[in-house]
């Protein structure tokens, strides 16, 4: 599967759950030295954008664990904790 960069803008701080007015870089998939990189490098980590969703799902009351489906679950399971 090829690597996509996907930027995601939450505006609105869902009445206080999530902390607004910042930027959050998630870790790194690539060296310092290489704009770029795959899934063949050692230091490749897949992050979806899932985890965002099931924060806002769960932040409106919407009672779940994971959004989508990946052949790696841990890939849609979980809020993302770097909102709050």
């Amino acid at each position: 599967m090829p690597r996509v960069d996907l930027l995601t803008l939450l505006a609105g701080g869902a009445n206080g759950k999530f902390r607004m007015g910042r930027r959050i870089k998630l870790k790194a998939d690539c060296p310092a030295d290489a704009p770029w990189c795959g899934e063949t490098d050692s230091t490749f980590t897949p992050v979806t954008n899932s985890r965002i969703l099931v924060s806002i799902a769960q932040a409106f009351g919407v009672e779940i664990e994971s959004f989508g489906s990946q052949p790696d679950p841990a890939l849609t399971t979980g809020a993302l904790s770097e909102l709050t």
